[in-house]
């Protein structure tokens, strides 16, 4: 069992039963971008236009997990997420449209392409 909150940085804080706590690396942003492998929680925060996240090469990152919030403007102008060089989410080579507030999609690796989880 775990419970989790932001603290006044943004920062992500998780406890467990056991009492151990780890920081997630949250970052927001307003223009297209590639998720970086240092990256665990990313914020679209733009909310003049529909913006790309790309996500990063599912090779050698089995298990890493990702998760996107979209904005409040988002069934204005939606986020897109993409995978590259082929790779597949959900076994489809098409990526996906966050078109509904306040969303929050959390993709997994299997090493060869991305899962929502």
């Amino acid at each position: 069992m775990s419970w989790s909150w932001y603290n006044s940085k943004g920062q992500l804080k998780v406890a467990t039963r056991s009492g151990a706590i780890t920081k997630q690396n949250y970052r927001q942003t307003a223009i297209n971008t590639t998720i970086l492998t240092t990256d665990n929680i990313i914020e679209v925060t733009n909310t003049t236009s529909s913006i790309t996240i790309t996500l990063p090469s599912a090779s050698g990152l089995t298990g890493r997990v990702f998760r996107i919030i979209t904005h409040e403007f988002a069934t204005t102008y939606p986020t897109t997420i993409n995978t590259i060089g082929g790779e597949t989410l959900n076994g489809d080579n098409v990526g996906m449209i966050l078109e509904q507030n306040f969303a929050t999609v959390d993709l997994v690796s299997n090493g060869t392409g991305w899962r929502i989880i």
